[in-house]
């Protein structure tokens, strides 16, 4: 089954058709899909009313289904896609993993750092490490659609892309904001085809669950890997998830909003920060 919806193409990774990067294992050699990943595709195709619109048919206002829902469903069957896909045996067999790796290093020195560099140090270190192992270009294109990402000015595209970049470093900064032990694991790779790669961490948290990061990465135009979507859980797609809101966003305000948005993103994530560390100085 191939859907039009957030795929591996050899176009950057934005809105390509699944069974072009997707592998084709015969029967005999197909993994059994995994429950979370099957329970994904459930929960991603609930209607609720955001998902409905007003729309005339013959002089009538009727309730229909918009593009939303469609999006959400196709997303839940890539991940099932990728996640069928045939594992490689060795872990850091390609230079995929190797970036998996640079990242998870310099998240780790950040946390155990966290407390004497606080959030602009955090921002400032991790800054150049999210920029080496994210292709935030081929994220952005894919979010507010590449037809859109086309009609926007060249100075637009420049200040989107700078925002989405700053806002991406600033979630990270507030999201490792301390260590007590935990540990960044690479687990496996998935290969796709058309040179895809999915690698699988966990991040072990001691007595907690462990959470599962499943990294979609393709080679740039210089030939580098880079990261284009994150599944958090191992099904939730980053890039689907803030596809809805950017596209909203730009259909009621246009683009400038969407820049204006994220930029007070990273303000507030910076200023809540700031009021954590006041009420609860370590």
């Amino acid at each position: 089954m191939c859907g039009y919806a957030y795929g591996l193409s050899e176009v950057g990774v934005a809105e390509g058709r699944i069974c072009d990067a997707m592998p084709q294992p015969t029967a005999a050699a197909r993994p059994a899909i995994p429950r979370e990943a099957r329970v994904a595709v459930g929960k991603s195709f609930r209607i609720d009313q955001s998902d409905m619109e007003r729309r005339r048919f013959g002089g009538i206002e009727r309730w229909s289904v918009v593009k939303p829902i469609v999006l959400r469903f196709f997303s839940a069957i890539a991940v099932i896609l990728l996640l069928a896909a045939v594992p490689v045996q060795t872990a850091h067999a390609s230079g995929a993993s190797a970036v998996i790796d640079r990242l998870h290093a310099s998240l780790l020195e950040v946390m155990k750092n966290a407390d004497s560099l606080g959030f602009a140090g955090r921002y400032k270190q991790l800054y150049p490490a999210i920029e080496a192992a994210f292709d935030h270009p081929t994220m952005v294109k894919s979010m507010v659609s590449i037809t859109r990402w086309r009609k926007f000015s060249g100075e637009q595209q420049t200040r989107l892309l700078e925002a989405f970049r700053n806002f991406s470093v600033a979630e990270y900064a507030n999201r490792f904001d301390g260590w007590s032990g935990e540990s960044l694991k690479v687990v496996d790779e998935i290969k796709g085809r058309r040179g895809a790669v999915v690698v699988s961490t966990i991040i072990g948290r001691g007595d907690k669950d462990d959470v599962n990061l499943r990294y979609v990465m393709h080679k740039n135009k210089s030939g580098k890997w880079r990261i284009i979507d994150v599944l958090y859980l191992g099904t939730t797609s980053e890039v689907a998830r803030r596809r809805a809101e950017y596209q909203s966003v730009i259909r009621r305000e246009g683009v400038d909003a969407l820049v204006k948005t994220l930029n007070r993103k990273v303000e507030q994530l910076a200023s809540s920060e700031q009021a954590r560390v006041a009420q609860n100085p370590r």
